[in-house]
């Protein structure tokens, strides 16, 4: 093209006349490309509000079990014991959603028993923690149709607790009767969780499984 005709078409597509030719290839590009990112961006918005959903929904669980331990069953407590509901639930998580979930729960359960009852901060929260990393380990096993596992789990994690604290007052305390405190304290408080637990954990294996069907479906939008 001689000089004079390309200055003659950029005069007439100046003036509106001539339209430059658009690479169609590059525009689809572009336009595949802002609608992954902004696909992307709102998945990690919906991921985002899930965990937070989850998250608070998991807190109030653990603020209502420890309200009810201290108030409603103090008034129905068995020779002065009552039912380790906390127990229930950071065990509950371990097996049901794995060790994170049950070191998360486990932690902040026994974080309101030290700040409530303990003579030293921290000790109910590493406790609590340790039963709920255990129970993780259970995951892999865990069926929600087969109770016996939870109450077996559940069972196991209150009969170690107790003598964990057993141990722990004799420490502070200087004071050891084992028999008295296994037979009047670790054992009634054990048979009294299982029995509780037989409601409890269906409570919480309900809201379990709503929250992860609910995760699931808002997963598939993005498949």
């Amino acid at each position: 093209m001689s000089v004079k005709s390309q200055r003659m078409q950029t005069t007439l597509q100046r003036s509106g006349y001539i339209t430059p030719a658009v690479d169609f290839n590059i525009t689809g590009s572009t336009c595949h490309y802002n609608y992954k990112r902004g696909a992307a961006g709102e998945r990690r918005i919906v991921e985002r509000s899930t965990v937070l959903k989850r998250r608070v929904i998991t807190v109030l669980i653990i603020v209502v079990c420890f309200l009810l331990e201290c108030t409603v069953f103090q008034k129905i407590a068995f020779a002065s014991i009552t039912p380790n509901l906390l127990i229930v639930i950071t065990s509950a998580f371990g097996f049901m959603r794995g060790k994170k979930e049950g070191m998360f729960v486990g932690f902040l359960s026994g974080l309101l028993v030290d700040i409530f009852f303990s003579e030293l901060i921290g000790f109910y929260a590493l406790v609590f923690m340790l039963i709920g990393y255990v129970n993780g380990f259970f995951k892999r096993i865990f069926y929600a149709e087969d109770i016996k596992l939870p109450l077996i789990l559940i069972a196991a994690s209150d009969f170690i607790y107790g003598h964990i604290v057993c141990i722990f007052m004799f420490i502070i305390r200087s004071r050891f009767n084992y028999l008295y405190y296994l037979n009047h304290i670790i054992m009634p408080e054990l048979i009294y969780t299982i029995l509780v637990t037989l409601i409890l954990y269906q409570l919480i294996l309900h809201i379990n499984q709503k929250l992860e069907a609910e995760e699931k479906r808002s997963a598939s939008k993005f498949v």
